[in-house]
């Protein structure tokens, strides 16, 4: 009855499964069901739907291997590709939904901010301790934050660049705490008014100018090394995900920003975007009355995907499969 209705209208039907269950119970239903569930991509369909961020990149899969010589020699070219990305992007959906949520931090190392009032001390690189003071005494005034410069303009927004820990990354909420000013009178806490993420890869250069740029370069926790010049431009990135503005508390407290879904990071670059300005601070330079953004640590809560990892090029970004053997199966 079904092959009555034409491949084409039997696959449109099929595509409207939704939960990964039914699909693959309709891969094993007979060949020909299997057929129209490869020849449809609906395992793609299916990662794109609830991943949004791979229809902005290519996805390259091992190549498969066939059980048996015989299989291998007469298996078509075109229906051993359709098992390839069949099998991949199964594999790649269970890669992302199969680990639970923990409360590790997926930030690696610190890259750049788009302002730094006094560095080296109040650099990005002290937003990567939880702890505020670090254990040193409220006297010396050297506490973990980073601040930006001083604007008289309250709605001049900064940035906080970070690098995650894989490059193909899975994540689920950032936490931000605002830096409380105890040692001024008031103890003004210096948050920005919304705050916005931006989730993708730096894009490469074909070339690169001669001109020398002076940036607040960042720090990995494991690996304190300071490099204050760095060669050519400041790099462009491309983003895969941009979040919505959310409202941040006026509190000296670590603050939750629950995404919306579950968001792909791929190409391993966050950029946290720090949107108007709350609290105003005297100047060190010429005592005028500024506007300030002060953040004390910045965390977040994702799932590294181990088994896939992503490369950039100027064309475009490529997921590909790394340590994994695809077998086609017998029947």
């Amino acid at each position: 009855m079904m092959e009555r209705m034409g491949a084409d209208t039997i696959i449109c039907i099929l595509k409207h499964l939704t939960a990964p269950a039914d699909l693959a119970s309709a891969s094993i239903v007979c060949r020909s069901w299997r057929q129209y569930v490869l020849e449809g991509q609906l395992w793609r369909e299916l990662c794109h739907r609830e991943f949004p961020e791979l229809q902005l990149v290519e996805v390259e899969f091992a190549d498969c291997v066939a059980r048996g010589s015989e299989r291998a020699r007469y298996l078509h070219v075109f229906q051993s590709t359709l098992e390839k990305y069949h099998h991949g992007y199964n594999q790649l959906y269970r890669e992302f939904t199969k680990t639970s949520v923990s409360d590790m931090n997926c930030i690696g190392a610190a890259i750049a901010a788009s302002s730094t009032d006094e560095f080296p001390r109040e650099k990005i690189h002290e937003t990567l301790y939880a702890n505020p003071r670090k254990g040193r005494t409220q006297w010396l005034r050297a506490w973990s934050y980073w601040s930006s410069k001083g604007q008289r303009d309250p709605e001049v927004p900064e940035t906080l660049t970070y690098k995650l820990v894989s490059s193909v990354c899975l994540i689920h909420e950032i936490k931000i705490r605002p830096f409380k000013a105890e040692f001024h009178t008031g103890d003004p806490i210096f948050s920005p008014r919304f705050v916005r993420f931006r989730l993708g890869y730096e894009t490469p250069r074909s070339s690169c100018p001669d001109d020398i740029r002076e940036i607040d370069i960042g720090y990995s926790l494991s690996q304190l090394v300071e490099f204050p010049w760095t060669p050519g431009p400041p790099p462009e990135y491309t983003w895969t995900s941009v979040s919505q503005e959310y409202p941040v508390l006026k509190e000296d407290v670590l603050q939750v920003f629950k995404l919306s879904r579950p968001v792909l990071c791929v190409g391993q670059i966050l950029q946290v975007d720090l949107l108007g300005r709350t609290e105003t601070c005297f100047s060190d330079e010429d005592g005028a009355l500024l506007y300030y953004i002060c953040i004390c640590h910045v965390n977040v809560v994702g799932t590294p995907i181990r088994n896939f990892a992503f490369r950039s090029s100027s064309a475009s970004g490529v997921i590909y499969q790394t340590g994994v053997d695809l077998t086609l199966p017998n029947t």
